[in-house]
């Protein structure tokens, strides 16, 4: 009888510690589960931010773009409309002054249209 005490407590012994042993894996599991959780929302999320900062992209690549043909332009008409003077010596100190008076200097037989 006394083994049979002795087998039962030794018994109760190991599933008692075997109760407490899967007590703390369905704790770890459920750790496990939220860490899960929350590193998938932060992926999501992610992904999602990823998405709008190309989408942002693509549209400031348009823009900028658009700012550059609008450069283009603008340059084109400024010199639409310009004067090019060619093979005339540069003075020193030239001033605006000078430079308006040039074409009125000019012999105008040499001029070509």
């Amino acid at each position: 009888m006394q083994m049979l005490k002795s087998w039962k407590a030794d018994h109760d012994n190991r599933l008692t510690n075997m109760e407490n042993s899967l007590t703390n894996i369905k704790k770890i599991n459920t750790d496990i589960e939220k860490s899960l959780e929350f590193i998938s929302q932060k992926y999501e999320d992610m992904q999602n931010k990823i998405i709008t900062l190309e989408k942002q992209c693509k549209d400031n690549h348009k823009y900028i773009m658009s700012l550059e043909e609008k450069v283009e332009e603008l340059y084109r008409n400024s010199r639409r409309n310009g004067i090019e003077i060619r093979n005339i010596p540069e003075k020193e100190k030239e001033n605006k002054n000078d430079l308006t008076q040039l074409p009125s200097d000019l012999p105008l037989e040499n001029i070509k249209y």
